[in-house]
């Protein structure tokens, strides 16, 4: 699938790119505000691909990639959300 195709399936508001892509896989890079349980499984299964794992990397400025799953932590004084 060519970056073009997703964008063109992909609903307005939601900004996507492809970060890596072999045969057997493609990496999808995915942005959208207000977002809501399910909502980025329901727009890849109408693409007519096949979600097989989810990971939120950044939540407004603020990294998640340090985080185990379930933690979390307070904001640092020079941190904005």
């Amino acid at each position: 699938m060519s970056p073009d195709q997703l964008h063109d399936m992909c609903p307005t508001g939601l900004k996507t790119s492809i970060s890596s892509a072999t045969p057997e896989k493609t990496g999808l890079r995915m942005a959208f505000k207000g977002y809501q349980p399910g909502y980025a499984a329901g727009v890849i299964e109408n693409t007519g691909l096949r979600l097989t794992g989810l990971k939120r990397v950044r939540v407004g400025r603020v990294l998640m990639a340090p985080l185990a799953p379930g933690e979390w932590r307070a904001l640092m004084p020079y941190e904005r959300f």
